[in-house]
């Protein structure tokens, strides 16, 4: 059982109030020092020499120095993430980097001082073995205690239970329908998975130390900082897998805003890491993925994404590239299985598609931009009918079908390519993600870039005539987001709804059924704190 603890009113970084009966309580206000100096105390029998002849005087045995507790830090591995414990102060507070209620955390003692006896939440830790201890509830007021003694002195340290750098999330409502929301950030390194109240379940908070900012204004201002796309995958043998991406600064130095390079970090069902996905097996630039979606189709077979600012003559002469060829920014999709490359995608090789690139994002003689992200990959899906790609990019606002077998373009919807016959006022501009329903029909969330009001449209394609069968769309009267943002179709006219970047003071997340016009759910963080999606698996 977890010790609950109230901080004191300058918050959780202050020295909790320890219950009368907790021996710690004793030495609250007290630093025991350690024994004495032990070189000053003599072991041994000191042999008296006699008259003649002198013998020589054996060497005197010396104990080994006495280091007081005060000076010593325990080491726990938690969850397989280090944790550094000092000793010198009584009642001290630490943070870890992710706990979860669904499992017991494992917790290592990692020393061989045999002096130290460890209680953590009242079981006895051994040296350099595993304890589970059962979290039942992860909140600010909610800590796991830490005894350790030598025999001469006692500390009494505490765990959140929630890593104090967690922003304080505001729930309303309670869902009705099945499965946890997975929260990442783009102002964060954070995932977050909640349940349909909006309780922590699952939190890993990623502390590393941030790179200076690109000097471009096209850079990202949250450049190196936060952890995107929180996923869970349910293979076809049933394994469960999660999967988030995790930005390295060290790799693409494109100073693009919407942009990061690293990889994707995937957690076994216990969430705990079981593999690093990289765009290739060497080191470099060329190494890093992009972490806009995520794919996972069993252990090993993955599609994944990058950006490349690569050199190309093929631009047609209309669009004015630069005679000694233009730098553009390409979008490169891979499948690969075992660490075998089974399709390469470049939208570079398909030079209709240069057309297609909206106003201030086709720069191609380079005049004033050295890397126009001309396509802007932003996510992508498996059309479950045929098995083949269906990806959005988001600065041609146009979603292509890719065959997975040839990469051959199958067609175009929306954007100035548009294939289906869509009006205007169907057409997205600038939408961030495609999903699609248990229904089969393509969900898609249109930020509305043109026209500052952002809509999720639910579309039904006949592909055989090109036409759109059903158009629907949905929306929250003065939403808008400006970048990332998704929705899900849970079920009927439910849905999910990550809100991304958005302007003024509102939720981060709603649930919401557009039948009856009435919010399930809701979920609204710190002015300033923004995710990258929301989205809700079962």
């Amino acid at each position: 059982m977890l010790t609950a603890i109230s901080p004191t009113a300058s918050g959780t970084q202050s020295t909790p109030t320890l219950p009368p009966d907790d021996p710690a309580s004793l030495l609250q206000e007290t630093t025991q020092e350690g024994p004495g100096d032990p070189s000053s105390e003599v072991s041994g029998n000191i042999i008296q020499p006699s008259a003649s002849p002198e013998p020589t005087q054996a060497p005197l045995s010396e104990a080994p120095p006495v280091i007081p507790l005060a000076h010593k830090t325990l080491q726990l591995n938690v969850n397989g993430h280090s944790l550094e414990l000092p000793l010198e102060k009584n009642n001290a507070v630490f943070d870890v980097a992710t706990l979860n209620t669904e499992h017991p955390a494992s917790f290592e003692l990692v020393t061989d001082d045999d002096t130290l006896k460890v209680m953590l939440d009242s079981k006895t830790a051994q040296a350099n073995e595993k304890t589970e201890i059962a979290i039942d509830r992860i909140a600010y007021n909610e800590y796991i205690p830490v005894t350790v003694t030598d025999g001469q002195d006692i500390r009494t340290l505490f765990i959140r239970t929630l890593n104090s750098s967690i922003p304080k999330l505001s729930a309303a409502g309670e869902s009705q329908t099945d499965g946890h929301y997975y929260l990442s950030f783009t102002t964060l390194p954070l995932i977050l998975k909640l349940n349909g109240a909006g309780e922590i379940v699952y939190y890993n908070y990623v502390e590393k130390e941030l790179p200076a900012q690109p000097e471009s204004e096209e850079a990202d201002p949250y450049f190196g900082v936060g952890l995107w796309d929180f996923q869970k995958h349910i293979l076809e043998d049933g394994s469960v897998r999660y999967s988030y991406f995790e930005q390295d600064p060290a790799y693409n130095k494109l100073a693009l805003r919407g942009f990061a390079a690293g990889s994707h970090v995937v957690l076994d069902e216990n969430y705990m890491e079981i593999d690093r996905v990289y765009m290739t097996d060497g080191d470099g630039d060329a190494n890093a993925v992009e972490g806009h979606d995520f794919i996972m189709l069993a252990d090993g077979h993955y599609i994944i994404s990058n950006y490349e600012l690569t050199l190309v003559d093929n631009i047609p002469a209309n669009l004015v590239p630069n005679p000694q060829g233009s730098k553009v920014v390409a979008a490169h999709l891979r499948e690969v299985k075992d660490g075998k490359a089974l399709l390469d995608w470049y939208s570079t090789d398909y030079p209709a598609l240069y057309a297609l690139s909206e106003e201030g994002y086709h720069d191609f003689a380079n005049s004033e931009s050295q890397q126009p992200d001309y396509a802007h990959f932003s996510s992508m899906a498996i059309d479950p009918k045929d098995g083949n790609l269906v990806c959005s990019f988001r600065n041609m606002s146009t979603i292509l079908k890719i065959d997975r077998e040839t990469g051959d373009i199958v067609w175009m919807l929306s954007g100035r390519g548009d294939q289906f016959g869509m009006t205007a006022a169907q057409k997205t501009s600038g939408q961030s993600t495609v999903r699609y329903a248990e229904d089969g029909s393509l969900v898609i969330f249109d930020n509305g870039r043109a026209t500052g009001q952002t809509r999720i449209l639910r579309l039904t394609l006949d592909e055989r005539a090109m036409a759109v069968e059903r158009f629907e769309e949905f929306e929250i009267e003065g939403r808008y987001t400006e970048f990332g943002g998704n929705a899900d179709n849970i079920s009927g006219d439910v849905f999910c709804i990550g809100w991304g970047m958005f302007e003024g003071e509102a939720a981060a997340l709603t649930e919401i059924d557009f039948e009856s016009n009435k919010k399930l759910f809701e979920l609204t963080l710190p002015e300033g704190v923004y995710t990258f999606r929301c989205a809700k698996f079962e």
